[in-house]
């Protein structure tokens, strides 16, 4: 197909005249007819080369010899697109509004530091669509799910998902007001992906008086058993929320299995409640038994019962990983439910279980005046719990143990200065921002720096709880705890 030519004169066009880009408009000029193994793809109006292999969502086609992209293209929402454009680091730097930045799908063609944009639109979606999108503050009833016309719960977001049997992410917008927390009903269709705003989306709807959090109304239920003849088990995740841990003699969180284990995963959020609550007694913030659950770059704070509680009741193995994260002025009250057996367990701040990675945390001012059994900052129920490169202290405890039973590599019990926060202060409510060591303590006690990053650690683990990316062995060390120290 030959281009056209323009003739200009005085600034006028003749209407014979386009430009490149409507030359190359797949959707929009009907003279635009994709080459054999090509198709139109949606996200950039552009024939661009199909793929099988995507690299967000794993296989899109059960075929024998699936089709893979070459030179500096990667397989995104089904096309062959150029690797640099479609790159980011916040959700901000995406048309989609959605960067992907936790990588759980390996290809040998995409080896990136960085995030990748989640197309909007996919060559296998339903009907293109390839994010379903959730807004209370701008939905109407009937709407469709994508940007223009968001849903108005998350819950339905994930009905549509199961009905059509397809993972599409669901993008939740900030709200004043709360989304339900039934977002795992038995039958959805696994993975559940729900993600709220990054970091930096919330500062800048912050800033401008806008509402700057996803916030779930708890508790959040993952209920396994429930689903003993579904298949697969549940991959839930949630990222980027905030769990109002705030209902009477209930969890923030469970997730909890007997037949099959089901895979919990907690990224960059919160779980604690919105202001004060004083008269209520709540019980663990996330309560494992029976799931293999992955908690990173997360605030567990001002919480009136245990932080994490890992159970052993069901046989099934608990296979936990918790990295970069804050557990901080959690009361720890006595905790129970009437008529069942948990009812004033052996408290801690975190109660560990199974096997897992237990590292780049910050354990500090949890507990309260009204307990008198507090076992530690870090309880584990087995020896061969390992907690690795952290800062465990100033928890109120019954015998001063900090930790209980775990073995411990490279961790700090000592009581450091934090900006903004008096960690004899047990108890009160907390920012985690205010959890940075403060540069006299850094000048000071060289003691944490002491932690060094295995190298074939996975990217998304290298950055600490505000992002900052930690330094790789041999390179430079980095110090203990949730902040990487500036």
């Amino acid at each position: 197909m030959s281009h056209r030519i323009c003739i200009c004169w005085l600034g006028w066009v003749f209407s014979a005249c386009q430009s490149p880009e409507v030359l190359l408009d797949c959707l929009s000029n009907p003279e635009v007819v994709c080459a054999p193994g090509t198709s139109c793809n949606y996200n950039t109006n552009r024939c661009q080369p199909e793929c099988d292999v995507d690299i967000i969502s794993g296989p899109i086609s059960a075929t024998m010899d699936p089709r893979k992209c070459s030179g500096n293209t990667i397989c995104v929402g089904g096309w062959c697109v150029d690797d640099g454009k479609e790159k980011c680091s916040k959700n901000s730097d995406c048309s989609s509004k959605l960067c992907k930045v936790y990588h759980d799908i390996e290809d040998e063609s995409f080896h990136s530091s960085s995030g990748i944009c989640v197309p909007e639109r996919s060559r296998t979606g339903f009907q293109g669509q390839n994010i379903l999108y959730v807004d209370r503050d701008r939905c109407v009833v009937g709407g469709l799910g994508t940007q223009s016309s968001p849903y108005c719960e998350i819950t339905t977001a994930v009905m549509r998902n199961t009905a059509y049997q397809r993972s599409y992410p669901i993008r939740v917008m900030p709200s004043f007001n709360s989304y339900s927390g039934n977002v795992f009903p038995p039958d959805a269709f696994s993975p559940v992906w729900i993600v709220g705003p990054d970091q930096d989306e919330q500062n800048s709807r912050h800033s401008s008086g806008l509402a700057s959090e996803v916030v779930l109304e708890s508790p959040v239920v993952l209920d396994g058993d429930l689903r003993r003849n579904a298949d697969p088990p549940l991959e839930a995740i949630l990222d980027g929320v905030h769990i109002r841990n705030d209902v009477e003699r209930k969890d923030g969180i469970s997730c909890t299995a007997t037949y099959k284990p089901q895979t919990f995963r907690l990224r960059r959020s919160v779980i604690g409640p919105l202001g004060v609550v004083s008269n209520r007694q709540t019980m663990a913030a996330i309560y494992i038994n029976g799931c293999q659950v992955e908690i990173d770059r997360s605030a567990i704070v001002n919480n009136l019962g245990n932080a994490i509680e890992m159970d052993l009741k069901s046989k099934l193995p608990i296979d936990y990983t918790v990295t970069n994260s804050i557990i901080a002025a959690n009361g720890l009250r006595p905790t129970g439910e009437i008529g069942s057996n948990r009812v004033v367990r052996q408290a801690a701040a975190a109660a560990l279980a199974g096997t897992g990675v237990f590292r780049f945390n910050t354990v500090i001012g949890n507990g309260s005046q009204a307990v008198t059994d507090l076992k530690a900052g870090v309880f584990c129920r087995e020896a061969a719990n390992i907690i690795e490169d952290s800062i465990i202290a100033a928890n109120r405890v019954m015998d001063s143990s900090q930790i209980e039973t775990c073995s411990q590599v490279r961790i700090s019990k000592d009581s450091p200065v934090f900006t903004g926060y008096n960690i004899n202060t047990v108890g009160a409510v907390i920012k985690p921002e205010d959890l940075q060591l403060s540069s006299n303590d850094i000048d000071r006690d060289k003691k944490f720096k002491t932690a060094e990053l295995d190298d074939k650690g996975s990217y998304h683990r290298r950055l600490d709880y505000v992002g900052r990316m930690r330094k790789t062995k041999n390179v430079d060390k980095t110090y203990a705890g949730a902040f990487v120290a500036e």
